[in-house]
């Protein structure tokens, strides 16, 4: 048996929330740009012209990049994003001459950073509206682990869910995750842990429980 006592704040739904996010454009964005990039490998190898194809691949590794990013500076990547939308659009419509498919990867590929760094801005408020402090989403509780399922007791209920119900344990560099379905789990704030041993311990013991 595992027992735990902790707090979810307002930061922590955030992070959730990002975290869910974050992997949904994630899958989204990979299957685009690799239908894409088919395309444009297709096309070089037709032509003999492969500048369009690592074009593409540059942007992608941009694209990469504030993907990681954004979870540390939102707000930079939304103003950095917006500022590369402009300058890229103008860029394509003024100075470079590439062809179509191009000019859309390119600037698609910046959209995504300016959802994820005005989300990442715009959901603090967002949750301090809604949920400050009114409900069980934030706020003390317990969380105890046992070869049968989760007990989580907090001030103003108690509830068991059972292995078989969680769908996945997941983590971030803020919280662990136990899954119940696709956006909805329990948070475990890392910071409840006296460290990252005892956090990587916690989840250890969570994924063993429900492989049992």
């Amino acid at each position: 048996m595992y027992s735990i006592d902790f707090a979810v704040t307002i930061d922590d739904l955030i992070a959730f929330n990002q975290y869910v996010f974050r992997k949904s454009i994630v899958l989204l964005l990979g299957g685009l740009f690799l239908f894409l990039q088919s395309l444009q490998l297709i096309g070089a190898l037709s032509s003999g012209d492969f500048s369009s194809f690592w074009y593409t691949t540059g942007t992608s590794l941009v694209l990469g990049l504030f993907l990681i990013s954004s979870e540390y500076r939102p707000q930079a990547v939304a103003i950095l994003s917006t500022v590369l939308i402009v300058f890229v659009t103008c860029l394509f419509l003024l100075i470079i001459d590439v062809d179509f498919a191009t000019k859309v990867t390119s600037i698609v590929a910046l959209i995504p950073m300016l959802a994820f760094g005005y989300w990442g801005v715009a959901s603090r408020r967002l949750y301090k509206y809604f949920y400050g402090g009114k409900n069980d989403s934030v706020g003390s509780r317990t969380l105890i682990l046992d070869p049968s399922g989760l007990l989580e007791k907090t001030s103003h209920s108690e509830g068991r869910v059972r292995w078989a119900l969680i769908s996945s344990v997941e983590q971030d560099r803020h919280n662990i995750y136990l899954f119940l379905a696709r956006n909805k789990a329990l948070i475990i704030p890392k910071r409840a842990f006296p460290s990252s041993a005892d956090a990587d311990s916690f989840v250890s013991e969570a994924v063993r429980f429900k492989s049992r």
